[in-house]
């Protein structure tokens, strides 16, 4: 079982209640939200807190509360592949979500590890409710 969720304070509460889980941070990273769900009686934080808009600041949200990692959508990740190795190099994990076709764009051609660096590939994927590690030993979806 992983959780994770796009507001920072119920990531710091369930990473805080229960030692057992992973919990990942998810943020669009000021993209627009893929999911089309509009509450006019919550808050739009991604607007307004950094932690919401920056993949900076998601990161350091994260490694500051001790979360196993960020989630990311994997179109922009597809886009920006630096921003993988800038995420592991900062200690958490990198998963990524979005439609079939963009995780797809960052598994199916997983590199191969050079001089025992594995920077350049997402730790896990997320799709259809499911998060499927990265086995980079082997370079498969696990």
């Amino acid at each position: 079982m992983v959780f994770a969720s796009f507001e920072p304070s119920v990531c710091v509460a369930v990473n805080w209640k229960q030692p057992n889980f992973a919990v990942f941070f998810a943020s669009n990273c000021g993209l627009e939200s893929s999911t089309g769900l509009d509450n006019a009686n919550t808050p739009d934080r991604s607007t307004t807190d950094a932690r919401c808009r920056s993949l900076d600041a998601a990161i350091t949200f994260a490694t500051a509360n001790n979360l196993l990692g960020v989630m990311v959508v994997a179109s922009l990740l597809a886009r920006v592949p630096s921003l993988m190795a800038a995420v592991k190099d900062s200690g958490v994990l990198v998963a990524a979500f979005g439609s079939k076709d963009q995780t797809s764009l960052l598994t199916s051609s997983i590199p191969p590890i050079v001089d025992g660096a594995i920077s350049s590939t997402v730790d896990a994927v997320l799709q259809d409710g499911i998060l499927s590690y990265i086995d980079h030993a082997s370079r498969t979806v696990v």
